[in-house]
C-alpha cells in the first residue's frame, strides 16, 4: 500500500527482544524491501524497560538499526 501511494522510504520502527526475534531481524526489512521495491529504515530501539504495573522485564533491546534497499542490500546504521 506504500509503494502504491508513492512512498519511496519506508521507517519500521521495532522494539524486538533478543531471544525473541533477532535471527529473523537481519532479514525481515530487506525482504520487505526487496519485495516492494522501496528502502525500508528498521530502526529496534536499545535498552531495558521494565513494566512495573505487572513487574514484567521486557528487553534488552539489542539496537543494530539498518537501511534495507530495494537491491537486497543492508546498510547498518551507527550511533
Amino acid at each position: 500500500m506504500y509503494k502504491i501511494n508513492g512512498a519511496q522510504v519506508v521507517f519500521n520502527p521495532s522494539a524486538t527482544v533478543k531471544q525473541f526475534s533477532e535471527h529473523i531481524w537481519p532479514i525481515e526489512a530487506r525482504a520487505a524491501a526487496k519485495a516492494n521495491n522501496y528502502y525500508v529504515c528498521a530502526i529496534n530501539r536499545v535498552g531495558k524497560e521494565y513494566f512495573h504495573e505487572a513487574e514484567i522485564y521486557a528487553g534488552p533491546f539489542f539496537g543494530s538499526s539498518y537501511i534495507a534497499g530495494p537491491d537486497g542490500s543492508r546498510t547498518p546504521v551507527r550511533k
